[in-house]
């Protein structure tokens, strides 16, 4: 794979184009769970499913409604916290 870092663009919540993926560990209708060079990336939603995988570039693609992003990191074993899709999420 050609390291070239990790990337998320996330559009509308319905689409998930990522880099620095080394693996894709599991994919249901319900979650995908990807290995990424920064640790493992978990996609919750409804309906989800993986559109491309490339691993040679290390690129993938998810599609569905995406509700969750979660990072367990492999730098420190911490898992990071979830990132929720609500409302309310950037207001103070």
């Amino acid at each position: 794979m050609e390291e070239k870092g990790h990337r998320l663009v996330l559009e509308d919540r319905r689409e998930l184009i990522l880099s620095g993926v080394v693996e894709a560990d599991s994919s249901e209708d319900h979650r995908v769970v990807f290995k990424t060079i920064l640790g493992d990336l978990i996609i919750d939603g409804q309906n989800l499913r993986i559109k491309s995988l490339d691993l040679v570039h290390g690129e993938a693609a998810v599609s569905g409604e995406i509700s969750a992003l979660l990072y367990n990191e492999k730098r420190k074993g911490r898992r990071a916290r979830l990132i929720p899709f609500e409302k309310n999420f950037f207001r103070g």
